[in-house]
């Protein structure tokens, strides 16, 4: 996970179908941490995420299956 700006964290996924890099974000806030659409983690970074813990999930897109 790397920490992008101050309080703000990233980490990548790659997708093998679509050929590129998805990313989820952690906001640490002192009311609770925001996770924006998390992605499959390293255990690495799941054992950071566990460790910060996340209060709320927000996320931006949706699966539409046809």
């Amino acid at each position: 996970m790397n920490e992008i700006v101050t309080d703000i964290f990233t980490w990548a996924w790659f997708s093998e179908p679509h050929g590129y890099n998805f990313n989820g974000h952690l906001v640490r806030h002192p009311a609770g941490n925001l996770c924006i659409d998390p992605v499959p983690p390293e255990s690495a970074d799941l054992a950071e995420i566990v460790r910060m813990g996340i209060t709320k999930i927000l996320l931006t897109n949706r699966v539409v299956k046809l």
